[in-house]
């Protein structure tokens, strides 16, 4: 009856990261969401804007360096993701009266709903004062079943990257990111409006699941009290989903981080 034309995510990630030693790092994230989903009709006229916002999930990771050289260094990461986002969102207004407090469709949702195991390995190579390249390969699991019914999909994500300095302060990046990931596993069965594959397409479980690949051009400034500020914008070049699922188009990413 009902399928999305566009939605718009925004997430805003608060980390704390602390070395008790020169080899390990331990961080602290978490994260603030802001989903908003655009739905046609069968007409293909705009029907609702379904919204949510929220605390998202909370991971802790710990990182330890096991190689360093003058050249290069590398590390790997172990880390585990607290269900602290909701799974039990609901729709808060409609033009139609009977659709209001009906669960929201799994891309709305804000959270797992599962404690989830995360590891990485990342490599860094320094060519000379002004170059650099690097890679990073992680993964994401997710365990059991969550309280609606259901378990998200495990992913597999592959980034590398190339880096420039073109001053003491200011260095430019590009990257090319992949990431392939399951569908969802179960059906979201336990709310009082179980979800229904025939009302809107985010609500079929099958429409879940692909891979894709994205481009990335970023900027960074370090100041000199170690003040780093970083801007970097994602294209998406290529996917493949199952389903009938919204495509991935663009992202912005900004960030703030200070270091003692």
């Amino acid at each position: 009856m009902m399928t999305p034309r566009e939605m718009t995510m925004d997430m805003d990630m608060l980390g704390i990261m602390y070395a008790p030693t020169d080899q390990l790092t331990l961080m602290l994230m978490t994260s603030y969401i802001q989903n908003d989903m655009t739905m046609n009709n069968a007409s293909g006229v705009e029907a609702m804007t379904m919204k949510s916002d929220g605390m998202g999930d909370t991971s802790l990771t710990a990182m330890y360096q096991f190689h360093k050289n003058t050249n290069a260094n590398a590390h790997i990461g172990m880390g585990i993701s607290v269900p602290t986002g909701s799974t039990d969102e609901k729709v808060t207004s409609a033009p139609m009266p009977a659709a209001v407090g009906r669960d929201l469709p799994y891309p709305m949702q804000l959270g797992s709903g599962t404690w989830d195991f995360t590891s990485s390995v990342t490599y860094n190579y320094y060519i000379d004062q002004n170059w650099s390249w690097g890679m990073q390969l992680k993964d994401k699991l997710h365990t059991g079943e969550n309280d609606e019914g259901y378990t998200l999909g495990d992913s597999l994500n592959f980034t590398t990257w190339a880096a420039r300095n073109m001053s003491q302060n200011f260095s430019v990046n590009a990257r090319i990111n992949a990431e392939v990931w399951g569908g969802i596993d179960g059906t979201q069965t336990n709310g009082l409006h179980p979800l229904n594959p025939v009302l809107s397409s985010p609500a079929d479980p099958a429409s879940s699941g692909g891979t894709r690949f994205d481009a990335y051009m970023g900027v960074n400034y370090v100041s000199n009290i170690g003040v780093r500020v970083a801007f970097e914008l994602g294209k998406t070049l290529w996917q493949d989903l199952d389903g009938t699922q919204l495509g991935n188009d663009w992202s912005l990413n900004m960030g703030i981080q200070f270091a003692w």
